[in-house]
C-alpha cells in the first residue's frame, strides 16, 4: 500500500501534519564524515522544510550525533551494504540475497512498517536494502545516486534494479547519471546537484581561522598554501599524485607551503608519500593534520586546493568545497569533477587524470601569478 500523510486531531485543534520521510544513510563513521556523509546530512536538513524527517543509519557516528544535536529523530538499523553494485561485479544479485536473509533486513522491514513514512530516500547506490524494503511495503522510494558506478558488463542490469526499485533516481551529477539514461530510466531520473547553505560556513570567522590555522602551522602571510584534503587519504584520492605535483611546484617556487589534511587509511601508502618530500630534501615544506569536521577552520587558511582524484568521482564535493571559499582548485577531470570545473569557468584547472605533471602545469601559473 501507499503510505500518506494523514490528519490526527491534537489537543488544540485539527492540524495537517508534515508527511514523514525516513532518510537512509548507508555510512555513519564515529571520526571523520565523507563527501556522502556530507550530502545525506544536508538533504536532511534541506527536506526538513517540507517533511518530519527521520534519519535511518547503520551505526552510531558523527551525522547521526549532529542529526540529534538538530532535533532529528534518528534509528540505528545495521545492515549490509553492495560494493558489487558500485564495482559492476558479476555477483551482486547474490551479494543482495544475502544482505536480504539474514535478521537485519526483517527488522528493517517491521520498523518501515511501524514508521509508515510518505517516503525513503536511500542515499548512494550500494545501499540497496532500504530501497527493496521499501518497494515491498508499497513506499515511494527516492534513489540518490552519489557515484560514478563502473562500467563493466553487469553495470546495465544493476541500473536496472535500482530504476525498478525507485520512484526517482536523483543522480548528483551527469557521470552518476549515466548508467540511467536508456529510454525506459530516464524519465525517472533528474539532475540534483550538491548544494550548500552559506551560513553554516560562517563566513565571518573565515579571517580568524585563517590566522590562527597558518600560525599553528608556521606559515606566514606571505607564503602561499597549497592543500590536499580529504577525510581519508588512500590510493584512489590521489595523494602520491599530489606529492609528485606539488614537488615540481616548490622546485620553482620556494617560498611555497604544502598542507596534507585527512586521515590516512593506507599508512605504507601515506609515509610512502611523505618519503617523496623527504627525497627530495624538501619535508619541512609540507605540512599534515588529522581530518577537520569544520571545514570552514580549513579552507581560509588555503590560498590553493588540489583534488587528484583517480577514479571518476561521482561529483567531487571538495572542489566544491574549495570553490566556495575563493579558492582556485586544480583537479584531475574525474567524473563529475569536470562538471564542477566546466560550470564555474574553470574548465582548463581540470587535466586528464592521472597526469601529475599536467597538475603541476595548472598549479604553477597560480604560483606565479599570486
Amino acid at each position: 500500500r501507499r503510505c500518506r500523510a494523514v490528519r490526527r486531531p491534537n489537543d488544540e485543534m485539527n492540524a495537517w501534519r508534515k508527511p514523514r520521510i525516513v532518510v537512509f544513510a548507508h555510512l555513519c563513521n564515529a571520526d571523520f564524515v565523507t563527501g556522502a556523509e556530507k550530502l545525506t546530512a544536508f538533504m536532511l536538513r534541506e527536506l526538513a522544510a517540507s517533511y518530519e524527517c527521520v534519519l535511518a543509519v547503520p551505526s552510531e557516528g558523527r551525522i547521526a550525533a549532529d542529526a540529534r544535536e538538530d532535533g532529528f529523530r534518528t534509528a540505528v538499523l545495521p545492515m549490509s551494504l553492495a560494493p558489487s553494485f558500485y564495482l559492476g561485479l558479476p555477483n551482486w544479485r547474490q551479494e543482495l540475497r544475502d544482505g536480504m536473509a539474514g535478521e537485519p533486513f526483517r527488522q528493517l522491514v517491521r520498523w518501515l512498517a511501524s514508521e509508515e513514512p510518505a517516503a525513503v530516500l536511500v542515499a548512494t547506490c550500494v545501499h540497496p536494502l532500504p530501497a527493496v524494503a521499501a518497494r515491498a511495503l508499497g513506499i515511494p522510494v527516492v534513489w540518490a545516486v552519489m557515484e560514478t558506478m563502473q562500467e563493466t558488463a553487469h553495470t546495465a542490469e544493476i541500473a536496472g534494479f535500482i530504476a525498478a526499485h525507485a520512484d526517482r533516481i536523483a543522480g548528483i551529477s551527469e557521470s552518476a547519471l549515466a548508467p540511467f539514461r536508456s529510454p525506459d530510466m530516464r524519465a525517472k531520473a533528474v539532475l540534483l546537484p550538491p548544494s550548500w547553505d552559506e551560513r553554516e560556513m560562517r563566513p565571518e570567522e573565515w579571517p580568524i581561522h585563517r590566522d590562527s590555522v597558518r600560525r599553528m602551522l608556521g606559515v606566514d602571510g606571505g607564503q602561499p598554501l597549497v592543500g590536499f584534503v580529504a577525510s581519508s587519504i588512500y590510493a584512489n584520492k590521489g595523494f602520491h599524485h599530489f606529492m609528485q605535483a606539488t614537488l615540481a611546484a616548490a622546485a620553482r617556487h620556494p617560498e611555497a607551503r604544502f598542507l596534507i589534511a585527512g586521515n590516512p587509511v593506507d599508512q605504507q601508502h601515506f609515509d610512502a608519500g611523505l618519503g617523496m618530500a623527504r627525497e627530495a630534501g624538501m619535508l619541512d615544506r609540507y605540512r599534515w593534520i588529522r581530518y577537520e569536521s569544520r571545514i570552514e577552520r580549513i579552507y581560509p587558511a588555503l590560498d590553493i586546493l588540489v583534488v587528484p582524484s583517480l577514479v571518476p568521482e561521482g561529483f567531487g564535493l571538495t572542489a566544491l568545497e574549495g570553490m566556495l571559499f575563493g579558492k582556485p582548485v586544480v583537479s584531475y577531470a574525474s567524473g563529475g569533477l569536470a562538471e564542477i570545473h566546466a560550470a564555474t569557468g574553470n574548465a582548463e584547472r581540470a587535466v586528464p587524470p592521472g597526469d601529475a605533471a599536467a597538475l603541476a602545469a595548472a598549479l604553477i601559473p597560480l604560483l606565479d601569478t599570486p
